[in-house]
């Protein structure tokens, strides 16, 4: 049943070549009916017919069915006579068989599908060299069934030439003039197909293709791929890639054809093109990656997932200087040694970079690291995780600033800070140094407020219980806000009876939170008179760079703000994109 069904021709039109044969059968045999015919499964069905118009039948009623048993011709010179036959139901009624020869339809690969039969309503007899014939125009049916397989794939090879991107093709030896199978190449590229091929080649490309060329020999059966230029009707060069083979050589090893397939490969080339580009353009910008790195004021530390080093920038080297060369170990032994700020050693796993390589953040964190080769240095680390698109941690980054210089300026502006006599605040003086510190740090990132508070009613106070009750609601005031804010925050007294405060390491909502705390806090407190203040919030921009007097107006406008709204609260400030004069309130009763 496989081997039928391989050759598709159940229930198919009549065709030519079957019939032929057939024909042939009735008249070199002087037979009434010639029939070729397929056993199925269930039927038996006649691909050709002479003499009766049958299609399809019972298999269980028809000769066939024992013919195809043997791969001898069954003969039946008298259906009556013969015991299998003698009341079936085509002998007993039509045609009424008496003489049926059937020789077996075999395969090529040995396998019986049907049979060619020659039937008579009269009893006959053949000789042993009309049953040779017989079996040879048997022969001659599956030659027919294997052509038509032929022809079937023949189609499909065509039609797969018409719709394949690729152009295939056969060319002769000594010629470079393809014979085309599927659409032309020069149809392709806008051209007749009596035009030349070799015609529109590069001229750059031609003795690289016949050096290539050369190299294809029946015996190796090797392929060679040619790529060259060929240009179009436009006149614009198109890529073109070949993939050459021995497709036939004769008995002497002579080479009959070449094989070939063609593609356009133009978008190809231009792609590469493009990404060679993009490539320059990468390594450009690696190249510009690498000298801000080098250049940067800050160390940069980059490790993967093992903790070995990727990146240390010239920052870093110099102040780990005899520390871990470039791909050195997170937890390895290194040359110097890491403490708190107040001296007691800083457990490994705690370290930034290696809290990142975790998958963890650290930000701000301050380290001091003694190393033989180079004074004492106090840094401060921030440590994040790098991810690839999954958010698999991947590694990690560090970046550290040296804040040496920038707490022994803290020291010594603390010790030689001028404080106020009344409240025991630091001044104005100290204010403006803190001040100027902290907007320094702020161009480097770090956030933090200035607040500006004045004492509501305070010239009232004066006026109506004295100096020395003003003095007191003063330091009353100063005392207050020194016991309400936190160690790293700054209070000073400002002037009169303003207050300054500059909040680290908070942003503007925290600011403001943080203000009416202050505020209720001065109110809530007991004291012989009645206390309150306003306030007025300026938050930095960080990263950027701003000039004191520019946080300073700020702050103040919101003050003013403040004041005119009713007193007793907190109102932010607007930073303005560049510092301008300080503006002139208009008189409002200070106190």
């Amino acid at each position: 049943m496989r081997a039928l069904a391989r050759y598709r021709v159940f229930d198919t039109p009549p065709e030519p070549g079957f019939d032929r044969i057939t024909r042939l059968c009735a008249s070199l045999f002087d037979v009434r009916i010639a029939l070729v015919n397929l056993v199925g499964e269930h039927r038996q069905w006649s691909k050709s017919c002479v003499g009766i118009d049958v299609e399809s039948v019972d298999r269980d009623l028809t000769f066939c069915t024992h013919t195809i048993l043997s791969p001898e011709p069954l003969v039946i010179e008298d259906a009556l006579l013969d015991r299998r036959f003698c009341e079936n139901p085509f002998v007993t009624g039509e045609p009424f068989i008496r003489f049926y020869a059937g020789a077996p339809l075999v395969t090529p690969d040995g396998f019986s599908i049907g049979s060619l039969c020659i039937i008579h309503d009269e009893p006959r007899s053949l000789t042993q060299a009309q049953l040779g014939m017989l079996v040879d125009l048997s022969h001659m049916v599956v030659d027919e069934l294997e052509l038509r397989i032929g022809n079937r794939d023949r189609h499909l090879l065509q039609k797969v030439c018409e719709v394949s991107p690729t152009l295939i093709y056969l060319r002769d030896p000594g010629s470079p003039e393809p014979a085309f199978l599927g659409r032309h190449l020069l149809e392709e590229l806008g051209y007749s197909r009596s035009s030349r091929l070799t015609g529109i080649l590069h001229p750059d490309d031609v003795p690289l293709l016949e050096e290539r060329r050369r190299d294809l020999s029946p015996a190796s059966e090797r392929r060679v791929e040619l790529s060259f230029r060929a240009r179009d009707a436009s006149g614009a060069y198109r890529w073109l890639l070949a993939c050459e083979t021995v497709f036939e050589h004769d008995a002497d090893g002579a080479t009959q054809q070449f094989l070939g397939v063609l593609t356009d490969i133009t978008a190809l080339k231009t792609t590469e093109a493009r990404l060679a580009h993009s490539e320059e353009l990468l390594a450009d910008r690696v190249r510009i990656l690498e000298g801000l790195l080098e250049s940067a004021g800050e160390g940069i530390v980059v490790a993967d997932e093992n903790g070995r080093f990727t990146v240390v920038n010239r920052a870093a080297r110099q102040l780990l200087e005899g520390g871990p060369p470039l791909g050195a170990v997170v937890g390895r032994h290194r040359p110097y040694n890491i403490y708190r700020p107040n001296g007691e050693p800083f457990p490994e796993q705690e370290l930034p970079l290696s809290r990142a390589i975790r998958g963890e953040a650290s930000d701000n964190v301050e380290l001091c690291i003694k190393n033989p080769h180079m004074p004492e240095r106090l840094i401060r680390v921030t440590g994040r995780p790098l991810t690839d698109r999954a958010g698999a941690t991947r590694g990690g980054i560090a970046t550290f600033n040296d804040i040496t210089a920038l707490r022994a300026a803290e020291r010594e502006l603390a010790e030689r800070a001028l404080t106020d006599a009344l409240t025991g605040l630091p001044n104005r003086r100290a204010f403006d140094e803190r001040l100027a510190l902290l907007v320094a740090e702020g161009g480097r990132g770090r956030q933090f407020a200035l607040v500006l508070g004045d004492v509501d009613h305070f010239k009232r106070v004066n006026d109506t219980y004295g100096h020395s009750v003003g003095d007191e609601v003063l330091a009353h005031v100063g005392c207050t806000l020194r016991q309400s804010v936190r160690c790293t925050d700054f209070v000073a007294r400002y002037g009169g009876e303003e207050f300054c405060l500059l909040l680290t390491d908070v942003d503007e909502s925290t600011a403001l939170r943080l203000a009416d705390a202050l505020r209720r806090a001065v109110a809530e407190r007991a004291c012989s008179v009645a206390v309150t203040l306003s306030f007025g919030v300026c938050a930095n921009r960080p990263n950027e760079l701003l000039e004191p007097p520019e946080l300073i107006a700020s702050a103040d406008q919101a003050l003013y703000t403040a004041k005119n709204q009713g007193r007793n609260r907190v109102v932010a400030g607007q930073l303005p994109a560049r510092a301008p004069a300080r503006r002139s309130r208009a008189p409002v009763e200070r106190g």
